[in-house]
């Protein structure tokens, strides 16, 4: 009989179930609070912590015009639950055991330093975490149903709609959650459109991002009748071709984040969509101006300035 080498069946098993149970076992003594106190702080807070932001930071792409948004929502279903695991249940058992294990040295040693300082770092990772979970939640779409827009329909403070006898769509109203999977949507049911005709005075930065991923991938062109303003020229971005009405504008001014503001870092936002327009063809030097008024301000640029530093192409008569 030839012989056979390796574990057999039963002792995989074995082994297999002795690796689950010290993983148990050091997940409970963590939680507990029954590893060391420096341990636990060094390695299973701040190593731990570094680690998986750094992972995100990795996979998470680049973000410009054809990746400023995932293309299916499964894709966000993933994101959401893993944000809800590794910046919720994870960080919670990071931060509860840290606590645990600092009681027991306090207990031990009587010095409160080292205690006072682990816990004032666990404020400062609860912040960051926030801010790396933050996006997965933001580019989800709403928790409601959202009823698809058809042609001449509404949802929200938006609409969507064709232009009789020509290859034109229009979005106006306010860039609100969810217009970007019915933007999609709506151009599989209107598949000759070509170009955007966008009315906007803003609205959801990611949603503006998510519009001009779309326009890029379709090979689309931009135009602009009367006004674009905030987070609607990051969607005018995204056209091959970028026109603008004789004495319409654009508007930039600095990002306002409403809400989320002690969350998201608003100039973080402004570098990324600085990247866009860099792709798109625009100069630096409008690049450096173009966030400088406040959020309560605008910036109109003149229309001869936009046409040279590249933001349009054409201006119509």
């Amino acid at each position: 009989m030839a012989r056979q080498y390796g574990m057999n069946d039963s002792s995989t098993k074995r082994a297999g179930t002795g690796v689950f149970a010290a993983a148990g076992e050091y997940i409970a003594s963590h939680w507990q609070g029954r590893q060391g106190f420096a341990w636990s702080f060094w390695v299973n807070f701040v190593l731990l912590r570094a680690a998986i932001i750094g992972v995100q930071e990795f996979m998470t792409p680049p973000l410009n015009v054809m990746k400023a948004v995932p293309s299916t929502p499964l894709d966000w279903r993933l994101a959401v639950a893993a944000a809800v695991f590794f910046h919720g249940i994870l960080f919670v058992w990071q931060a509860v055991g840290v606590l645990r294990a600092g009681e027991r040295w306090l207990a031990e040693r009587g010095s409160q330093a080292s205690v006072w300082g682990a816990q004032a770092a666990l404020l400062a990772g609860f912040w960051i975490t926030i801010l790396q979970a933050l996006p997965a939640f933001q580019f989800a779409p709403p928790q409601r149903e959202i009823v698809e827009v058809s042609a001449g329909g509404e949802s929200g403070g938006y609409r969507l709609d064709t232009v009789q006898g020509s290859d034109e769509m229009t979005i106006s109203g306010s860039l609100d959650p969810g217009i970007t999977r019915n933007l999609r949507s709506f151009l599989k049911r209107n598949p000759g459109v070509r170009t955007v005709v966008l009315e906007s005075d803003g609205g959801n930065i990611y949603e503006a991002r998510g519009i001009a991923k779309v326009i890029g991938e379709n090979g689309m062109d931009t135009m602009v009748p009367s006004f674009c303003y905030s987070a609607c020229t990051t969607a005018f971005i995204g056209g091959r071709t970028r026109r603008i009405a004789d004495g319409a504008r654009l508007g930039f001014h600095q990002y306002r984040l409403a809400g989320i503001s002690i969350f998201t870092d608003s100039k973080a936002e402004e570098r990324k969509d600085a990247e866009l327009y860099l792709q798109a063809g625009v100069s630096a030097a409008f690049i450096e101006q173009m966030h400088h008024a406040p959020p309560s301000g605008m910036w109109y640029p003149p229309l001869q300035l936009l046409l040279s530093e590249g933001v349009i192409h054409q201006i119509l008569e």
